[in-house]
């Protein structure tokens, strides 16, 4: 099986892109730290408090540049 990496970042891009159809006023339920406001507003366009990263890190950080796999 081939599989390809993918940063945090670079999955959000795309989910972004592909699975938000209405871009029009995003509520920030969760502020990540290291994330600029625009990545912001895409994140909490995909995720809230009871659906983001399941670790230690996911109610603060976004943390963008760790690998995920697909």
């Amino acid at each position: 099986m081939l599989t390809k990496e993918l940063t945090r970042k670079e999955f959000l891009d795309k989910a972004y892109k592909y699975l938000v159809f209405s871009k029009n006023s995003v509520k920030i339920s969760i502020n990540y730290s290291d994330l600029t406001k625009e990545d912001n507003i895409k994140a909490n366009a995909i995720f809230d408090k009871n659906n983001t990263w399941r670790d230690q890190f996911g109610n603060s950080y976004f943390r963008p540049n760790e690998k995920i796999t697909r």
